[in-house]
């Protein structure tokens, strides 16, 4: 098992890469779960298996914890749910995961992705509150992974209208060691 860190995303979340090789498993329930992770609010795990090693069928995808279904949604693959483990497999996809980080002053943002024919909520994770000389302010971050294509980002509040951030930046994570085209994101301002 190999991991390395990477870089810090905010004051208290890491994006790293694990990659676990030539491990065999004998008379066990599932061969990976997160649920536990879950429960103690890990959420949005997006795993690449390269080799397929953890696909029901043998083919290369990503496993994605079921908090991060709404990329299912998005990514226009097959993904079937893992029993027990807390997870979907999707075969033969790639994704690429996004971090968006916007102000959260004033109000509760939900950040909303759309494809052109379908739209999900961004996992939303606690805003990180910050100090700069006086004043005082909160970062909302929000994740998001996505297959190649065109997506585009709004902001609504919990009552559906529509909401502009002082600022978003869109941040790539980790690459996927998986081959992909573009995906392209527009903010909607």
């Amino acid at each position: 098992i190999e991991s390395d860190y990477l870089r810090p995303l905010d004051g208290t979340s890491l994006s790293t890469r694990t990659i676990i090789d030539n491990v065999s498993f004998d008379n066990v329930p599932h061969l990976i779960s997160t649920c536990n992770a879950e429960n103690l609010g890990a959420n949005d795990m997006i795993m690449e298996d390269i080799a397929g090693s953890l696909s029901p069928t043998g083919s290369p995808g990503f496993l994605l914890t079921t908090s991060s279904d709404s990329s299912i949604e998005l990514s226009g693959v097959n993904c079937v749910p893992l029993q027990g483990s807390c997870l979907s497999y999707c075969d033969h996809s790639c994704l690429q995961t996004y971090s968006v980080e916007t102000d959260s002053v004033g109000y509760d943002q939900i950040m909303i992705v759309s494809n052109g024919s379908s739209s999900v909520e961004g996992s939303k994770n606690t805003p990180t509150p910050s100090s700069e000389l006086t004043f005082t302010w909160s970062r909302a971050h929000y994740s998001i992974s996505l297959p190649a294509g065109d997506f585009d980002i709004s902001f609504q509040d919990h009552n559906g209208t529509v909401v502009y951030p002082s600022f978003v930046l869109v941040k790539d994570m980790i690459a996927p060691l998986c081959a992909k085209d573009d995906t392209t994101i527009t903010i909607e301002r």
